[in-house]
């Protein structure tokens, strides 16, 4: 009987190890697997040719026609648009620096649509100027002439025949721009069909006292995907409710924000040494299956020599339909634009041998 008693409590205690042991290992494959899940994929590259000579240098943005024929630059010194084909040759130049019909001050916005017409917001004139392609004027307008409303940088859109832009209330003291509308529909006479919306309310705790806002626009789905550029959450809007549908994002341990309030009153070396080693979201983009932050960490060696290279680069990935945070990458070029799921980066930044990466994000294989 005692031998039996002792058989039996071996196979327990045999068993107890054997159960302790599949806990373990499950409880390990329930760790969440901290390896990266996506990757980048290089599909093209494109030199941009130089017939015509750049004096200095493109903005940090890309726009894309719907068809992916047309790329288009803004040149910041001689206020115009380089059209280039996606091969990388020279199509056009639209516009020219000054007042006159075709005149630009400042190219604070552009788009194309799908009819090949270029929008372009000059913000020192508040004007509206639509080219065709080749750069012959078809019209200009005033915009939002007799509004208390501002469009924000680098987001004025082409939507349907409309207008879609993220805008300031001018009504709203800046340390209050919670309290600010945020996005506008207007037609192409430059009249306000609707003012909806709302301001991150992070911006309450925004040291910089930036109301700077990226955005990028999903047109088959009519949402409009906005994010203040010194925060990290993601705001959609939908088109046709104007209303919010959805909101996202997460700090991430590359996003930094000032120790200390940036005021404008503070000297300009006192500005750049608060803000070095800070984080600003430069773009976003959406994909058919992601919402992509494009973050940059502005550095001392940036500060110092104004270098776009400079700069630090991040992309924080979201899946687009729950805008459910997936990955943060590391990359060591600068993202500008997105079209058709590829995402467009800059390779070289030197305006005589400009180039251009083509990308897509692909699931990393094992």
């Amino acid at each position: 009987m005692l031998l039996v008693f002792i058989k039996l409590c071996s196979m327990i205690y045999q068993w107890t190890l054997l159960l302790l042991f599949c806990l373990l290992v499950s409880c390990a494959n329930d760790k969440p697997d901290k390896s990266p899940i996506l990757d980048l994929n290089k599909l093209d590259s494109i030199t941009l040719e130089q017939k015509e000579p750049l004096f200095g240098k493109f903005f940090e943005q890309l726009v894309i026609s719907d068809d992916g024929n047309f790329l288009l630059l803004s040149e910041r010194i001689k206020k115009q648009i380089f059209v280039y084909k996606s091969d990388g040759k020279l199509f056009s130049i639209i516009g020219e620096s000054g007042r006159g019909p075709s005149g630009l001050l400042e190219i604070t916005g552009y788009d194309i649509n799908d009819r090949d017409e270029v929008l372009i917001y000059d913000a020192l004139q508040r004007m509206l100027k639509i080219f065709d392609i080749e750069g012959n004027l078809l019209r200009s307008v005033s915009f939002l002439e007799n509004e208390t409303i501002n469009p924000t940088a680098n987001n004025i859109k082409w939507y349907n025949n409309q207008v879609v832009s993220t805008i300031y209330d001018t009504k709203v003291p800046f340390d209050e721009t919670h309290k600010s509308s945020l996005v506008a529909l207007a037609d192409t006479n430059g009249n306000v069909d609707k003012v909806f919306g709302q301001f991150d309310p992070f911006s309450e705790k925004d040291k910089k006292l930036t109301f700077n806002t990226v955005s990028t626009l999903d047109k088959e789905s009519d949402l409009f995907y906005t994010n203040l550029q010194t925060s990290p959450y993601i705001y959609v809007y939908d088109l046709v409710k104007q209303k919010l549908v959805d909101k996202g994002g997460i700090q991430t341990e590359n996003f930094k924000l000032p120790e200390k309030e940036i005021t404008a009153y503070l000297p300009i070396s006192q500005k750049f040494e608060l803000a070095t080693n800070t984080s600003a979201i430069a773009h976003i983009f959406n994909t058919d299956q992601y919402v992509i932050q494009h973050m940059q960490v502005l550095t001392n060696e940036w500060f110092k020599s104004m270098d776009y290279a400079a700069k630090k680069n991040f992309l924080n990935i979201y899946n687009k339909e729950t805008l459910d945070f997936i990955q943060e990458i590391p990359v060591s070029f600068t993202p500008i634009g997105e079209q058709n799921n590829k995402l467009y980066v800059i390779k070289d930044f030197n305006p005589d041998n400009y180039i251009i990466g083509v990308y897509e994000i692909v699931a990393k294989q094992n």
